[in-house]
């Protein structure tokens, strides 16, 4: 694994309170896509929409959504548009199992 690889499984904004979320999302999304990315890899995106400011957010029936945080809203809708919908059985997919292990740990706890 190249310094390029690991440094894109890892939150680029850990000290954000949903730190915690993205530090599961992200390797999660590249064992789904493969560890060589090519540039339309989902996870390859969603680190760069987290290097941009995107945000997860857990909802109260324990889902988590994936949102624009600090990224301006008419960029969002565009970069959403583009990126995400394409992909977005895959994304829903790790939303799905990152809610479902969230729920777990906190059984656990």
């Amino acid at each position: 694994m190249t310094p390029t690889t690991l440094n894109m499984l890892l939150d680029p904004h850990p000290s954000l309170p949903d730190s915690p979320l993205w530090g599961r999302l992200l390797p999660a999304a590249f064992d789904l896509m493969g560890r060589t990315a090519p540039r339309d890899n989902l996870a390859v995106t969603l680190h760069g929409l987290r290097c941009a400011g995107a945000a997860l957010e857990r909802l109260p029936d324990g889902r988590v959504r994936l949102g624009p945080g600090m990224i301006e809203p008419e960029l969002w809708a565009e970069w959403r548009s583009t990126w995400l919908w394409p992909k977005s059985a895959e994304l829903n997919q790790l939303l799905r199992e990152l809610a479902e292990t969230m729920r777990k740990m906190e059984a656990q706890a």
